[in-house]
């Protein structure tokens, strides 16, 4: 007869269920790169959208508007282009799509604090600005699984 530690237990003693640890509450999943790549994406498109839309009614609501601030909607439209084609890249573990969402990140932080200066203390210029930082961080953090490339 065997004691309690003295070796594997026999087949027949399993452990009582209340002495597993429970299930941990978990954001791995968050930091996946294929779930950073879906976010950025959809996000970058949404971006894409308003500002293409918001560029066609100023062109022809207020043609005026078109040397002023539809730069910066501009430079957001290209920023919105940039992050989703660094989602895409990431989603398919590119190298050096981080450096590519990065950049779309900034551009879109750099028009709205060069251009947007006016209304830097509004809330719906902070939300994005915050917004954009968070985004940057997740980035960053973001596992990437690259392809296996042979060594040839």
């Amino acid at each position: 007869m065997q004691g309690l530690d003295q070796g594997p237990l026999r087949p027949v003693i399993r452990r009582r269920a209340s002495a597993r640890p429970g299930p941990r509450l978990s954001f791995r999943w968050a930091l996946d790169a294929h779930f950073v790549a879906v976010l950025l994406g959809t996000l970058a498109a949404l971006g894409l959208i308003g500002a293409t839309l918001s560029f066609i009614v100023d062109l022809f609501v207020a043609p005026w508007r078109l040397y002023t601030s539809d730069l910066e909607e501009s430079l957001h439209l290209l920023a919105s282009v940039i992050g989703l084609a660094g989602a895409f890249r990431l989603a398919r573990g590119a190298h050096q799509a981080k450096h590519t969402i990065l950049i779309g990140l900034g551009l879109n932080m750099a028009a709205t604090l060069l251009l947007g200066r006016a209304t830097l203390t509004r809330p719906e210029t902070v939300l994005p600005l915050v917004t954009w930082v968070g985004l940057a961080a997740l980035t960053v953090a973001a596992r990437v699984r690259y392809p296996h490339m042979p060594v040839s």
